[in-house]
């Protein structure tokens, strides 16, 4: 599944992205987005709770990032 906004999660359901070593989980609510990082083997990651803006803005700096570095 690829994430370009934060319509792309379902509404009030936990989706869970990665593998079976670390993954994001993703919780999308009427007023925003939680995002929280998971490790098999490490300390969770703190939830970050975030605008639905911050959430597209945080995606396409990702997106921006990850395109740079192919091109590199």
């Amino acid at each position: 599944m690829k994430i370009i906004t934060h319509k792309d999660l379902p509404m009030n359901q936990t989706l869970f992205l990665g593998n079976d070593q670390i993954c994001n989980r993703y919780f999308r609510s009427a007023d925003g987005v939680d995002v929280q990082r998971i490790s098999r083997w490490a300390k969770d990651g703190d939830t970050q709770r975030m605008t639905y803006a911050e959430f597209d803005a945080w995606l396409a700096e990702i997106r921006r990032i990850a395109k740079s570095e192919m091109v590199a």
